[in-house]
């Protein structure tokens, strides 16, 4: 969860994997605004199951579809998917600037019942 703090003297009371109890703050889309009125103490430390973990997980980002290569060709650019076939090309890994960043990136070229498909893995 993405949190906005303004008084910096409550930073040190809130550090990864801790249990906190937050009263007094404002929620502005998908965050919380803390501000010197709000309040943040200690709370008891939740026990969350490795089930309910995975769920979590498996609902924040669902497993995409297999599609055969044909199909996924003619899929949306950007659209979440699993295909599978044989490598048949493996590139070197290269380092590109992406928005001033480098960046290594590798061309896979995979091939199933005569169809080829380039990829990019970042």
């Amino acid at each position: 969860m993405l949190v906005t703090l303004s008084d910096e003297a409550k930073m040190p009371t809130i550090k990864d994997g801790r249990t906190l109890q937050i009263r007094n703050f404002i929620v502005k889309g998908s965050r919380l605004v803390l501000s010197k009125q709000s309040k943040i103490m200690a709370g008891p430390a939740v026990q969350v199951p490795e089930s309910l973990k995975e769920k979590a997980v498996t609902i924040i980002m669902p497993p995409s579809p297999t599609k055969t290569l044909k199909d996924a060709m003619s899929s949306p650019v950007r659209e979440n998917l699993t295909v599978q076939g044989q490598i048949i090309r493996d590139e070197a890994i290269k380092t590109v600037k992406v928005a001033q960043n480098d960046t290594k990136i590798r061309a896979l070229t995979l091939e199933e019942n005569g169809k080829t498909m380039e990829l990019t893995k970042i």
